[in-house]
């Protein structure tokens, strides 16, 4: 795959991502408020919303999974990713030192319309070195270790 491709590629898959949040909080969490989505493809975060009544601030990492939600027991959250969130929540933090601000890590996928969320925010991981393409998008991609965490299916927040 040329690199334009890759990004059209990764570009359709947020748009996916986003529209299927966007569905999720329209259909089953209309007390949410979506404050905006990441203006970029390579951002740290995909959506910034505004959970029901407490009205606190979260910080949404939206994957697009072409799975079945129990085709794994666990899904692969990269360091470089887990940094950028908590990096983003550092800067809001300072921003709005009063503010309660979460990190959701948010799973779609094609057998269902029920996503998984885990709630990131005091995550402490435990990183392992990794073997993982370097684009997940790209079929002929190199193969790179990479520092990844685990994040497992009975962890996540039953919505």
């Amino acid at each position: 795959m040329t690199a334009n491709e890759i990004n059209q590629s990764i570009s359709i898959d947020e748009k996916i991502g986003r529209d299927k949040f966007q569905n999720f909080q329209t259909n089953q969490q209309p007390d949410w408020q979506i404050n905006r989505f990441s203006r970029t493809t390579s951002a740290s975060w995909d959506v910034g919303y505004y959970t029901g009544s407490t009205r606190d601030m979260v910080i949404g990492e939206i994957k697009n999974r072409y799975k079945g939600d129990n085709q794994y027991d666990s899904w692969i959250l990269e360091e470089i990713k887990i940094r950028g969130l908590f990096e983003t929540k550092r800067k809001l933090q300072l921003k709005y030192p009063n503010a309660k601000i979460y990190i959701h890590y948010i799973n779609f996928y094609n057998n269902t319309d029920k996503p998984r969320f885990w709630d990131i925010t005091n995550l402490i991981p435990d990183f392992e070195s990794n073997a993982y393409p370097k684009n997940s998008f790209d079929p002929n991609a190199k193969i790179v270790e990479k520092l990844s965490t685990m994040l497992k299916n009975n962890e996540a927040i039953n919505l």
